[in-house]
């Protein structure tokens, strides 16, 4: 009914060949990748209510994040569609969460769709979460609350679920080794960093 291969494991055979050919991550962590879908699709994890997968894409390999989004839709979801790309980067004021996760009752714009109304409508989905080095640390902090706790809640107060999608962060040349992003005091990779839900 939501367009899942109902073999898991051919469809990430699929994802993983593909994403090798297309050179889209080393071939190391494409296999961590798969390894990693493998367990958290089939709720085998110890956070179920986390995304899927949190891929970390950093200097050059965050110029291939919309490809890899498309081929794991394309495996995983049955269609390239299923991608939802929201633009952190442009969220540069405190105030333009509110572009995010729309506002609140009484404001002029209330009851518009915000970008995160998406994931609702298809929770199958990978998300995209691109330029999130250039953000405003407030914007920020939301987004790595909503990854911790498996979602996001928008103006009128309503979750938006985020454990049934993949997500893809991008933060384009930050080097995230030394500095801090709210998303954890580990060192990343300068390629990929991978995160179970």
């Amino acid at each position: 009914m939501v367009g899942v291969n109902a073999s898991l494991d051919d469809s990430l055979t699929v994802m993983s060949e593909t994403i090798k050919q297309k050179e889209l991550l080393p071939p190391k962590q494409t296999d961590e990748l798969s390894n990693l879908l493998s367990v958290s699709m089939q709720g085998l994890n110890l956070h179920p209510a986390h995304p899927n997968a949190v891929v970390l894409l950093t200097g050059e390999a965050s110029k291939k994040a919309r490809t890899l989004a498309k081929v794991i839709a394309r495996s995983i979801f049955a269609k390239e569609e299923r991608v939802i790309s929201i633009d952190f980067g442009a969220l540069k004021e405190p105030h333009e969460l509110s572009r995010l996760i729309g506002t609140g009752p009484g404001l002029i714009s209330f009851g518009n769709k915000a970008p995160i109304h998406e994931i609702a409508q298809m929770p199958w989905s990978v998300l995209v979460c691109e330029g999130i080095e250039a953000c405003h640390p407030v914007i920020r902090d939301v987004l790595s609350k909503a990854l911790a706790n498996g979602y996001m809640t928008d103006g009128k107060g309503k979750k938006i679920y985020l454990s049934d999608t993949i997500v893809i962060l991008t933060a384009g040349t930050l080097n995230l080794s030394t500095r801090k992003m709210g998303f954890g005091r580990g060192r990343f990779s300068a390629r990929a960093k991978f995160k179970s839900r």
